[in-house]
């Protein structure tokens, strides 16, 4: 019963992901359908939910405090469910950004119980062997979803929204194997959250985001303008990316280990390195190392500082602390292309490997932020 309650938890884990990595590879295959709409309204298809499930991850996370985490999860699949098939059956472009919009509300009543729940039943080097196995299954969902996703466009578009039928699966077992958390969880007494803490963590969640995204953002294109490889390559690189990210999840608990207190400023600063490699380079092995490096560095940071978040608060209070931090992880990715796009218009260069250098410096940035506030970090 202990491993089915695991493979459970796990799988909230998997459906986190494949939000977005369904739709982004056939978004091309969505636009040609609805050639007379604007383009801003494609985009919105990939990028709606990341915005809607910031506000009802809060308000999960606030719900978790006092009612029944199993009944918000089941609400939360539920939407998901309708949200993520319903858009296969759109009819328009506006009802499809309906279903988008259900999609983005039932993740992020998701998302922050998902992680919510390790912190819940598991503890000491079990929790923080399950929250990398947590990453570990959240970057091979995107890597199944890509894979399937490009595979059923060439059939029809609305076939990828079938895709999101895996939740129906995690809903029988949250009904049939989830149990709540033991009730004390839900006592109305006041816990002091260390506000500071989770200011830096949810900050630091937030850029590590906009420093990471520049690749899955502007890597094709990357790839195109200065003519790498054959046509299929940024897919490659893509893939790359994730599957360093889900190695490091199956291994991090060792790596958290053998780094000794090390594996933040270790990480950051390999992640810097891959960078500059990546924005020097046109040679397409060097490329994919480089973006292996970020991947897996980027990899250990995202359970070290969930992990860090459930030590800022205990009981009732974890599962809001886990929504702040989540939300900070979600609009760091819808304002990644934002801030790289402002920072090349503030320095008038156009270059499509811009991107690339601000990461590198941002990165460099990032250290240093995080030495000045690693005593409030630790404590």
């Amino acid at each position: 019963m202990a491993q089915k309650l695991k493979i459970t938890i796990l799988s909230l884990s998997f459906l986190t992901i494949i939000t977005g990595a369904a739709v982004a590879p056939s978004l091309s295959v969505i636009q040609a359908y609805f050639s007379s709409v604007e383009t801003i309204y494609i985009k919105l298809i990939l990028t709606l939910p990341a915005l809607v499930l910031i506000p009802f991850s809060i308000i999960s996370g606030k719900c978790a405090q006092r009612y029944s985490k199993k009944k918000i999860i089941i609400f939360g699949l539920l939407l998901y469910t309708i949200g993520g098939v319903g858009g296969a059956f759109a009819f328009n472009i506006t009802s499809l950004l309906i279903m988008r919009i259900i999609l983005g509300a039932g993740i992020g009543i998701i998302l922050p119980l998902s992680t919510g729940l390790i912190a819940d039943f598991y503890s000491g080097e079990e929790r923080t062997r399950i929250m990398g196995w947590s990453t570990a299954v959240n970057n091979l969902g995107a890597v199944l979803a890509i894979m399937l996703s490009s595979s059923l466009s060439k059939l029809s578009w609305r076939y990828i929204f079938l895709i999101y039928g895996v939740a129906v699966v995690v809903l029988l077992m949250v009904i049939l194997i989830l149990k709540d958390p033991p009730k004390e969880e839900y006592k109305a007494h006041k816990i002091k959250i260390n506000k500071r803490k989770l200011f830096n963590i949810s900050m630091s969640m937030f850029v590590l985001q906009v420093i990471f995204n520049a690749i899955p953002t502007n890597l094709s294109l990357f790839v195109a303008q200065e003519g790498i490889g054959s046509g299929g390559i940024a897919g490659v690189l893509l893939s790359l990316l994730t599957l360093s990210s889900f190695f490091a999840g199956v291994f991090y608990s060792r790596i958290r280990f053998m780094m000794n207190g090390y594996i933040i400023p270790i990480s950051v600063s390999s992640i810097s390195f891959g960078f500059v490699v990546l924005s020097l380079s046109s040679h397409t092995l060097i490329i994919g190392l480089s973006v292996m490096i970020v991947g897996f560095a980027s990899g250990l940071l995202l359970p070290t500082f969930i992990l860090m978040g459930t030590e800022t608060a205990s009981g009732s209070e974890t599962s809001m602390v886990l929504a702040i931090i989540s939300s900070s992880l979600f609009f760091g990715q819808f304002m990644a292309p934002i801030i790289s796009n402002f920072v090349q218009v503030l320095v008038g260069i156009e270059d499509i490997r811009m991107p690339f250098y601000t990461s590198a410096v941002l990165s460099v940035v990032f250290l240093i932020y995080l030495a000045r506030t690693r005593k409030s970090l630790a404590t």
